[in-house]
């Protein structure tokens, strides 16, 4: 999407066919918003992340019941950093964030560092609302789609009103539960809503773009029937 709601089904496609990278925040707000089941029904055995964001969600998971009853019961390829990677991760980690805002912590961002190491490298979809990781993976790619060095394949990100309506467009909610989800996960706003899907004034916006996706998949079902 890379920050406006599209009306063809093009912008979903890696979304809703290809394994998917999640930063922590979204799994995490989504699964206390009670969208967990949902989300797992729409990313069928699809959902990937790295070991720092398993990690930091299987600690959040020990006080965030919804949380934990989600990793305990959707499987998740977990990918494992080789130590040979180590020095690269750092260097986006460091790359991104300033250097006070990591000096005390060897593990702030690190998760979302990992997640574009693979993305960089082995060419993943990654949805997350981290705004410096968002910013990274479209300044490598260049006005013809194409990374702008050799050396990294092109990052697609994904917004969190991307994942949602990528369940809209799977079947598994409709538009206004899917609206609902976005309300409760973005807590607090400011922090979570992407800029013009503001709460509460988005909120005709959201279901607009959330219906096309369900007009698409109600046509689909249509014609798989019809075929039948």
């Amino acid at each position: 999407m890379q920050g406006e709601i599209a009306s063809p089904d093009a912008y979903l496609h890696r979304l809703r066919t290809e394994d998917v990278l999640f930063d922590s925040m979204i799994i995490r707000h989504l699964s206390v918003a009670g969208a967990g089941p949902d989300l797992a029904a729409a990313f069928r055995d699809r959902i990937a992340w790295p070991e720092a964001v398993e990690a930091e969600l299987r600690k959040q998971g020990e006080y965030v019941p919804e949380l934990q009853r989600f990793l305990d019961n959707v499987p998740v390829d977990v990918l494992e950093v080789d130590a040979d990677d180590e020095e690269e991760v750092e260097d986006i980690r460091r790359d991104m964030w300033a250097k006070g805002e990591l000096q005390d912590n060897d593990y702030k961002h690190l998760g979302e560092a990992q997640c574009l190491l693979f993305g960089e490298r082995d060419g993943y979809a990654f949805a997350t609302n981290d705004k410096r990781a968002r910013e990274r993976a479209r300044a490598a790619i260049g006005p013809d789609g194409k990374p702008r060095t050799a050396a990294i394949k092109p990052v697609v990100v994904f917004h969190v009103i991307d994942v949602l309506m990528a369940m809209v467009r799977s079947g598994v909610c409709d538009p206004a539960t899917a609206w609902e989800y976005y309300v409760d996960a973005s807590q607090p706003p400011e922090k979570f809503a992407l800029p013009g899907f503001e709460i509460p004034g988005s909120k005709d916006r959201f279901i607009r773009a959330a219906t096309a996706q369900q007009d698409m998949w109600r046509a689909e079902q249509a014609s798989e029937a019809e075929a039948s």
